[in-house]
Parts: C-alpha cells; structure tokens; sequence
C-alpha cells in the first residue's frame, strides 16, 4: 500500500485549468467557476430507516434494526500556505462527527449493531492540495488526505491503525477558458474500505447562467446561476468513510472497523449573505452502498462480521462558507 501511495504522489494531481497562451503558465480556474470555499460549517440528518443485516462469527444469524436519527456534523477548513505562477500548496484541516440512534427489534447480531447507539463517531482530518500548472494548456494536481477516525472511548493513540491515508492524482488539459478535463487516480476510502480507483474531472460553463463539474468518482453535478447571489446544484455524489470502533461485548474483544459508503441525489440551494459569507441547503435521497464491520480496513478486508442491507432515506442538510472576497478571485 505505501508503494502505491508513493506512486500517486509522484504522478501528480488533481484539479482545474487554465490558459492557452503556450507561453505563460496555465492558471487553475476556468470562467463561471464557483468560488472555492475556504471555512464551511454543514449539519446534515437522515430520516429513519431500516437495517437488515447477517452475523457471519460464532454467533451467526439474521436481525433487524431501526435507524431513529443519524445525524453528522462536517468542519473544514482550507487555506494557502504558498503561492506561485508556477506551483500552489494548500492545506486543509476538519473535524467531523456522526452518531446513530438505534431501536433494537431483536435478532442475531443486533446486540452489535446497538453497541452503536449513541456513540459519537469521530474523524479528525488533515490534507494537502498541490498545483503544478504546466506552460501551455496542461496541469498537474496531488490531493492527500489524512485523518484519525475512532468511535469517540479511550485516546487515538489507544488505537489500532487509527491513522488512514488517501491520495488523488489528476493531469488535465484546458481546452479554452470555459471547459477543462483530466484523468488520473486515486487511493481512498470513498467506498468504504481502501480502494484503488480512477478517476475523471471534467468542467464546463455552458454560458453565464449554466455550469457542469464532474469530478468522479466523488461527484457530478449541474449548477445554475440565479443572480450574482443565488445558485442551485443538482447531482449525485458518493461520501465514504472507514472508523476505528472498540468492541468487549457479544463475543467481540478488540479494534474492529465500521465500513460506511452512501450514494446520494441531491438538490442544494446556496445564497450569498455577504460578499464572502454563504448559507447553503440541500436534500435528496441517501442509497448505501455498504454498511458493514470488518476485521481489517486495508485492501485486504479480513472477515466481515457483520454485513448490511440499509433501507434507501431522505436527509436534509444546512451550513455557511466562507469564500473569498470578489476583490481577490479572478
């Protein structure tokens, strides 16, 4: 696995365009891109929805379950740390909670899936964003992303394996200053567990009111521009996430991993309440894709102690961002 992340830091990155001029740098944006968001603050909560699940240990048998409230709650963060024609860094830090209310309707493996109740999942992250723009028409983008992700009892250094790591590379071409594209390739937990994916971006403003931005497989969306104040996005996207959960009950001792992948369409309504502050709004139907606890969070999974079947809800979200000043975004 570090060899294949040292391949993705060295192949590059992930990212926008820029300009056609073979003589000048390419600049990382094209024309009617929305503003990068800088501090964003989002609640999210699901509706209730139901868990059929299989034990597959030495107490193996079928259950179900309620889901009564699973809320989450995302900080992040993202700044520049240096900046050149040629070459950008920049870093973000966050913070991120989730927790599930459960209603215990009985069966195998149930008594489990309760030991969740209530806990507040826990994610504390920190990554790079690194720009090479090309002279010409050409960049180079490398996303990392490490985060410590645990069930909120004891220390993370108590932890087994608490630290995960993901990594995104993308070289691109601006084919004019409306419409870029790029492939590359990515290790991460957005499926829940350690994956190897491609990856596709690809951006374009159709006019001054319409826009796409594609980046799989994290996300593909249309925006509209309303007015110089308003905007509406419609898509889908795909949130996964992988935590470190200690269990000494039901015949389970030790650090076990909860897999968490969702596939979701969505309608978000944003609105500027200053020139850099905005309140966003959003909410569609969540699809999991997988909901399981394992005995390992790398490639290799180990045994799957408990696999899911979770009952297609609705959620609802809201938050501001902070985004930079007209004045200082081209």
């Amino acid at each position: 696995m570090k060899r294949g992340i040292a391949i993705l830091l060295v192949l590059g990155s992930w990212g926008v365009l820029a300009a056609q001029d073979s003589t000048v740098f390419c600049i990382p944006t094209i024309e009617g891109q929305p503003r990068p968001k800088g501090l964003e603050l989002t609640y999210e909560r699901m509706m209730d929805y139901g868990i059929q699940g299989t034990r597959n240990d030495v107490a193996s048998g079928d259950y179900t379950t309620e889901v009564r409230r699973n809320a989450r709650f995302n900080s992040k963060l993202r700044f520049p740390v240096f900046i050149r024609r040629n070459f950008k860094l920049n870093m973000s830090l966050g913070y991120a909670t989730e927790n599930y209310e459960l209603d215990n309707s009985g069966g195998y493996g149930s008594q489990v899936l309760s030991l969740l109740h209530e806990k507040q999942l826990r994610s504390i992250q920190a990554g790079l964003y690194i720009v090479k723009p090309f002279i010409g028409n050409k960049y180079l983008v490398v996303r990392t992303n490490s985060s410590m992700n645990d069930d909120g009892t004891g220390t993370f250094a108590s932890k087994n394996n608490a630290l995960k790591h993901e990594v995104a590379a993308v070289y691109g071409v601006k084919r004019d200053p409306r419409f870029s594209f790029g492939f590359g390739v990515a290790f991460s937990y957005t499926l829940g567990h350690a994956s190897f994916l491609p990856v596709v971006a690809y951006q374009r403003s159709i006019d001054r009111h319409w826009g796409v931005d594609v980046l799989l497989p994290a996300h593909a969306r249309v925006y509209y521009e309303l007015g110089k104040s308003n905007r509406l996005l419609a898509g889908v996207k795909v949130e996964g996430t992988n935590y470190n959960i200690r269990l000494q009950e039901q015949g389970l001792n030790g650090v076990y991993y909860l897999e968490r992948s969702d596939l979701r369409v969505f309608v978000r309504y944003e609105r500027e309440i200053h020139d850099w502050l905005w309140f966003g709004a959003d909410a569609g139907l969540n699809m999991n894709l997988d909901l399981s606890l394992v005995t390992d969070h790398g490639t290799q999974r180990g045994e799957v102690i408990l696999s899911n079947t979770v009952n297609n809800a609705f959620y609802f979200g809201a938050g501001f961002f902070v985004v930079p000043p007209k004045s200082m975004w081209p």
